[in-house]
């Protein structure tokens, strides 16, 4: 390539200072030159970006949010370790429950039956993608031999 472009206008380029026929312009160059696209990325690494952010940014945004939202505050109301217990339990036992409830009802057999179903009735997709890679390719021999003859 003769002409390269100059660090200005790749600075120009990130900081989108460019116009629409210039910015096309570079970035078809790019695509084909090896020496600017590396001035680029080094434009690229020291750029930065040009706004900044606030010391208590983080903490001025969790207010904002816990104002519009207060079911998201960080101050939830603290839960005795003996409720926590207790709701831990009453979900064991309702799992338990429910999982008893399923096993005597025959689900887990009928899906247990159904999964046996499937696998014994439909061949891998590895022997149905060969065969019909098979059959193109038998077809294809068959009307050689048909264009041979």
């Amino acid at each position: 390539m003769g002409y390269h472009f100059k660090e200005s206008d790749f600075e120009k380029y990130v900081n989108d200072s460019l116009r629409l026929d210039e910015k096309e312009a570079i970035e078809d160059h790019l695509t084909e030159c090896d020496e600017c696209f590396a001035q680029y990325m080094a434009v690229m690494e020291d750029w930065s970006i040009p706004y900044t952010t606030t010391e208590s940014f983080t903490d001025d945004v969790i207010a904002q949010i816990e104002m519009m939202q207060p079911s998201m505050s960080r101050k939830t109301k603290s839960i005795s370790p003996k409720e926590q217990r207790r709701k831990t339990v009453y979900h064991y036992f309702l799992a338990a429950g429910l999982t008893i409830i399923l096993m005597f009802s025959g689900v887990f057999q009928f899906m247990f039956n159904l999964s046996e179903q499937i696998e014994l009735d439909k061949e891998p997709i590895s022997e149905q993608l060969l065969n019909g890679a098979s059959g193109i390719l038998l077809t294809d021999t068959d009307r050689e031999g048909e264009d041979n003859e």
